[in-house]
């Protein structure tokens, strides 16, 4: 090593000396404390190489605020009074902010020379009549300072000052031993910040109010979080290191094998609604799942990662709306029938009477009974239609054969349609949906009049997407493009429309009239993004 100034006259047991206070200082900051005072062994340390008497200052440096903050005050002894009496204050805690101009000379981890003294050491903020007061004392001799810096990061500082006529042996022995510490107050803030991140993770992992399970790429179990134990009733001390298909056991093994397999080759995939059963503790509970791959260092996939959902209570509450609905359902059901019952008796003597009766008066009254009776019929018919709608879940459905199948049910004559809907298009929406397209063709069969052709169509806009159906009929009237949507509008019942408009609602969808007056009808249905598919 190189040594500097007095450094050259040592002698060879000195060196030895030093090597070993080098090993031992290496060895002492592998295994130094969580807890330890770092900032008291770098005093205490340098305190052994630098000749006596000299005081040594180390401070933190806090790289948001940028400043530097003194932290210990080493061989000041009964002068620290003094100097404390001058400042009007505790040496330690003593901080300044850094100028910006500074950092550079501190980052090279140099020790250098300060020629300006105190003014210079606290970058001019300490006054000056303070620094002559201090600078007077006996102690104050040359200054040295050195950045405790790594990797082009700065961490804090020493400085010595040292008695009047003495100059600073060893600095290439204090620049090392200073790099030394700056490496382990890197590694220290790595792993502070690693523990950290950690206990962050582990709190959200054990704080949630979903379960959350991790399986390696064998399907062992890695982790199982307190809302796992306290859904299935098993301890994750039983469940660790276990195989996840030992654990849960319900009729969709496969699909859940299906899952996890797929996790593991970079998709993520939700797993329908299950009820299942722990045997181990008899628990059974509704859940829906999550799973997604666990990704480790640059990307490697080392197992799978599990959202556990429960939704027993959901399930609870949509089985009690099912059981009312049903009483509902059958209350109107019964209702239906005993007035269609009544409403065919009437039929029946309105007939009756319309044959023995010959006043023209009395038959005109008649008549109005009867079309009232038929009116009856129709909103009896149209609750029984609107009582169906959202009673059952929600499916995918391929739009061209709801086309092609409305067109069966429809008598068309003459009428050409096209269904330009590619194969494979579908949308995720009530059942009833397929009522939806008859209604469409039904009434542009019935009122289009000078119609020669229906045309289907889907085309993409913006998130959306945008099923339409046209004609070359008549159109609908600009200040009734709103009104046909409305119950018990237009030439027939006035329901279809309507009806129409309440299906497609169940899953978000909407309709409308955009056609042009005398040149034909136009129906955009507008299918909102998640809700629709193509091939």
């Amino acid at each position: 090593m190189n040594m500097q100034g007095a450094e050259s006259d040592q002698k060879p047991e000195d060196h030895k000396k030093y090597f070993e206070l080098l090993s031992r200082t290496v060895e002492e900051l592998n295994t130094f404390p969580d807890d330890g005072d770092i900032y008291a062994f770098i005093g205490a340390t340098l305190r052994r190489i630098t000749p006596d008497d000299t005081v040594i200052l180390v401070s933190s440096y806090d790289r948001e605020s940028r400043i530097l903050t003194l932290k210990i005050v080493e061989s000041l002894g009964s002068r620290k009074t003094d100097i404390e009496a001058i400042l009007g204050r505790p040496l330690k805690g003593l901080a300044f902010p850094v100028p910006d101009r500074i950092v550079p000379a501190m980052l090279t981890g140099e020790c250098t020379p300060i020629p300006g003294g105190l003014a210079e050491l606290t970058f001019g903020l300490l006054p000056s009549k303070i620094c002559k007061k201090i600078e007077s004392l006996p102690l104050f001799g040359k200054a040295y300072s050195i950045g405790i810096s790594w990797k082009g990061i700065l961490m804090g500082a020493v400085t010595f000052i040292l008695p009047r006529g003495v100059e600073l042996e060893n600095r290439d022995l204090i620049t090392f031993l200073i790099r030394q510490v700056a490496g382990f107050l890197s590694r220290r803030e790595v792993e502070q910040n690693l523990r950290r991140r950690e206990q962050f993770a582990r709190e959200i992992i054990n704080n949630t109010m979903e379960g959350i399970v991790a399986c390696d790429r064998h399907f062992n179990c890695r982790l199982w979080n307190p809302f796992m134990e306290s859904l299935t009733g098993m301890p994750a001390s039983e469940v660790l290191g276990k195989n996840i298909f030992e654990l849960f056991h319900h009729p969709q093994q496969d699909e859940v094998s299906r899952l996890l397999h797929r996790a593991l080759e970079g998709e993520t995939g939700r797993l329908p609604d299950i009820c299942y059963r722990m045997p181990q503790t008899g628990k059974t509970s509704w859940v829906s799942a999550t799973c997604s791959p666990y990704y480790y260092n640059k990307g490697e996939i080392i197992g799978v990662i599990g959202n556990i959902h429960n939704i027993s209570e959901r399930k609870g509450v949509e089985d009690a709306l099912r059981k009312a609905n049903k009483k509902l359902n059958l209350l109107s059901s019964i209702t239906r029938h005993d007035i269609n019952n009544q409403l065919t008796v009437l039929r029946g003597y309105l007939f009756l009477m319309e044959k023995k009766q010959p006043d023209p008066t009395i038959t005109r009254y008649l008549k109005e009974v009867a079309i009232t009776a038929e009116r009856i019929f129709s909103i009896i018919r149209f609750t029984e239609e609107y009582q169906s709608i959202g009673v059952n879940a929600p499916l995918w459905q391929n739009c061209r054969i709801l086309v092609e199948n409305a067109v069966k049910e429809t008598r068309i004559g003459l009428i050409r349609i096209k269904n330009d809907i590619p194969a494979g298009v579908e949308v995720f929406a009530d059942p009833l949906i397929a009522k939806v397209f008859y209604n469409l063709i039904d009434n542009a069969v019935r009122h289009g009049r000078k119609i020669t052709t229906i045309r289907f169509s889907v085309r993409k806009s913006g998130a959306d997407c945008r099923i339409i159906c046209e004609d070359d009929g008549e159109g609908i009237p600009d200040d009734e493009k709103e009104k046909i949507f409305e119950r018990g509008f237009g030439k027939n019942t006035g329901f279809g429309l309507f009806l129409a408009r309440e299906i497609l609602d169940i899953t978000g969808i909407t309709i409308r009239e955009t056609g042009t007056s005398g040149k034909g009808a136009r129906f955009e249905i507008t299918v909102p993004e998640g809700t629709y598919r193509f091939p």
